[in-house]
């Protein structure tokens, strides 16, 4: 109990054993046994207690890592039902979103964010989030090399740091600290060589990134790099059929004003054609002259609506 480095003890404790809980090269943790006998504690009874320690760290390492396995399946999980999530959407404006939410939800994390690269731009511009307001991600727009977001999006592979107030790679550090932001994990959204943005996680405490949760992060970003891409496609097709629709309905419309117009064309003719065969009815005599003992029929019929040949009555002297 007097011992200033074993720090405050329960009363009447006179010695304490302290052994550490290593297996191989990993440590555990600590076993600490206590006593309030001075005399506690021999040689003998120490062997046993560091074989007991032995026994005890491989038990807590086969525990922890049953744990970890436990929750790599229930990540795997969430992973493989959120990826589904992702690739029904066809629309890229519904996209956005679940895309965040899903990083978030399956890193367990308070915060998330997606930035858009755009063409022949090297700034990175907030299109989604989750755990923040709208006007701390418009405060979060960066640029390549800038900040972690940013590095990421320019080398195109991922990044973390526990504390992004001390990191070296970012220069805005005073925006994180705003935002509550202290760790970060980002990764580069991609599909091929065609760079979409960034996607990254963040926590209001301090956390270091595991490399589990970062390749799980990374194969999120991958599958919102693949329905992100056959949203477009599908935009585009549905812009190309718009397009031919249109096309088509002109063609239509085009193919019903020249048949109007011949029809027309048509009307006009024939109202032509019968205005000259009253023409040409009106140059034939109408009556046939008056000549004892004879008799006078005349008929002119022509083959369409007007002819060449006319005739007329001329009476002589004799």
């Amino acid at each position: 109990s007097q011992e200033p480095r074993f720090g405050p003890t329960a009363t009447g404790i006179e010695i304490a054993y302290l052994t550490p809980l290593y297996f191989g090269a990993t440590l555990i943790g600590v076993l600490s046994v206590q006593s309030d006998q001075t005399d506690a504690f021999p040689a003998e009874q120490r062997k046993i207690m560091d074989r007991f320690a032995s026994v005890i760290a491989l038990q807590a390492l086969v525990a922890r890592r049953f744990t970890d396995s436990q929750q790599a399946i229930a990540r795997f999980g969430r992973f493989q039902e959120l990826s589904l999530r992702l690739v029904e959407r066809l629309d890229t404006t519904e996209l956005l979103q679940p895309i965040v939410d899903a990083a978030r939800e399956m890193l367990d994390t308070q915060m998330s964010i997606l930035l858009e690269v755009r063409d022949d731009d090297e700034r990175l511009y907030p299109v989604a989030w989750a755990g923040i307001s709208q006007q701390t991600a418009m405060m979060l727009e960066s640029r390549f090399k800038e900040d972690l977001k940013g590095l990421v999006a320019w080398a195109r592979k991922p990044a973390r740091t526990p504390d992004l107030r001390t990191d070296q790679r970012t220069a805005r550090a005073s925006q994180a600290v705003v935002a509550g932001m202290i760790s970060e994990l980002a990764v580069p959204v991609l599909y091929g060589d065609k760079l979409y943005g960034t996607l990254a996680v963040e926590t209001d405490v301090y956390r270091n990134f595991s490399d589990e949760e970062m390749n799980l992060l990374a194969a999120l970003a991958a599958q919102a790099g693949i329905a992100l891409r056959n949203a477009q496609l599908f935009e585009t097709v549905q812009l190309t059929n718009s397009q031919l629709e249109k096309a088509f309905s002109d063609l239509q419309i085009s193919q019903a004003e020249i048949a109007r117009a011949h029809v027309a064309e048509i009307k006009a003719y024939e109202t032509e054609l019968e205005t000259a065969r009253d023409i040409q009815t009106s140059l034939l005599p109408q009556e046939q002259p008056p000549v004892p003992q004879i008799q006078l029929a005349a008929r002119n019929i022509p083959a369409r609506h007007v002819s060449g040949d006319f005739y007329q009555y001329i009476l002589l002297p004799d």
